[in-house]
């Protein structure tokens, strides 16, 4: 298993465990569909750059973040 496939594993646990968290933490009077679009939505942008800057990163990029 390669290590872009071992961190994207890693994004994708960490992406569910934090989508049920927050959307169990969501006030009740938000409809439970709509509170899900909510939470997907902003994880949907953060796991974006996390995928850019970790899990797809060059070499060249890792150095320069060193």
């Amino acid at each position: 298993m390669g290590s872009q496939a071992v961190k994207y594993a890693i994004l994708f646990v960490g992406k569910m465990l934090a989508s049920a968290q927050l959307v169990t933490m969501m006030p009740t009077a938000i409809p439970t569909v709509l509170s899900k679009a909510i939470v997907d939505t902003g994880i949907f942008f953060i796991s974006y750059v996390i995928q850019k800057k970790w899990v797809f990163a060059t070499k060249e990029a890792e150095k320069k973040q060193s």
